[in-house]
């Protein structure tokens, strides 16, 4: 089901440069099916304009690739062979969130930035702090954000926004330790 949750815009207007023309009328009744896929993928980026709610969820399974037109997504992480995403290039705007769905046993499920720049900053909490430990946070930048095996559990969630030229972290863990921020050797 598609929401519309602002007022749309006129035929002559583009979206990441993809001139709407004849497809404004399917786009105002919801109706997306024979669109081209560019179009549909440029809407589908644009959550102001429309949002489909099923689509801004996805389990991932497997090692991932991630564009600026998943912004406003919450990534499930579930695998028995744990992976790494890759996030997408910095832009103003950008917002993402990973969830662990299925602990890691074997291996650290890990997100990392565009090209390994060190452009990941932030914070982690976790429910077991004491003054014995201390949430993780970086503020120098580090390209790796690893959801650590045999110590996330499900539930252990990131969330990351942009602001064009960093990703900023918000984490929240179960145990200790169990999210890192940290830069590749």
């Amino acid at each position: 089901m598609t929401i519309l949750v602002t007022s749309l815009f006129p035929t002559s207007q583009t979206l990441d440069g993809v001139a709407l023309g004849a497809y404004a009328s399917q786009y105002r009744s919801g109706s997306t099916a024979s669109m081209g896929a560019e179009l549909t993928a440029a809407i589908g980026a644009h959550k102001a304009q429309a949002v489909d709610v099923k689509l801004s969820q996805e389990v991932l399974s497997a090692a991932t690739t991630l564009t600026k037109y998943d912004t406003g997504r919450t990534f499930y992480l579930d695998s028995a062979t744990e992976f790494a995403v890759t996030l997408p290039a910095p832009e103003l705007g950008l917002q993402l969130s990973f969830v662990v769905k299925t602990a890691p046993a074997g291996a650290d499920y890990t997100v990392v930035s565009s090209g390994g720049a060190n452009i990941i900053k932030g914070s982690v909490t976790g429910a077991d702090l004491n003054a014995a430990t201390d949430g993780d946070i970086e503020t120098a930048g580090g390209d790796t954000v690893s959801f650590v095996s045999a110590k996330a559990v499900s539930g252990d969630r990131v969330d990351m926004t942009c602001d064009g030229s960093s990703w900023y972290v918000r984490g929240h863990c179960s145990v200790f330790d169990a999210i890192t921020i940290s830069t590749a050797a």
